[in-house]
């Protein structure tokens, strides 16, 4: 993590599988378009602004190209829809989706 970071920021760390702890991080295991979660992430930043947001929005991958695209795609979409009625106050985000030609 930055020093910068480290004296005047919030990190998140969120995912579906178990983390490792990571020092000056808050992890939390579990789906970032859950309510549950957002609460939690909500509680973490205490009414402060989000700079950033990086995500890895791929799904598990079954194989199926076609399949694990549209589900990436939708995992987008509502990720788009949850941050314009919840955490809209973000300056930049990057999402790293599965692209796949057949």
């Amino acid at each position: 993590m930055s020093p910068t970071a480290k004296e005047t920021g919030t990190v998140i760390a969120v995912d579906l599988l178990p983390m490792e702890p990571i020092p000056g991080v808050h992890i939390l295991q579990g789906d970032f378009l859950e309510d549950t979660t957002r609460h939690h992430i909500l509680q973490i930043l205490d009414g402060k602004e989000v700079d950033a947001v990086l995500s890895d929005m791929a799904p598990s991958f079954s194989g199926h190209h076609l399949a694990d695209h549209a589900r990436s795609m939708v995992r987008c979409e509502r990720y788009n829809e949850h941050n314009r009625t919840r955490i809209d106050a973000y300056s930049s985000g990057a999402l790293r989706v599965l692209f796949s030609f057949c």
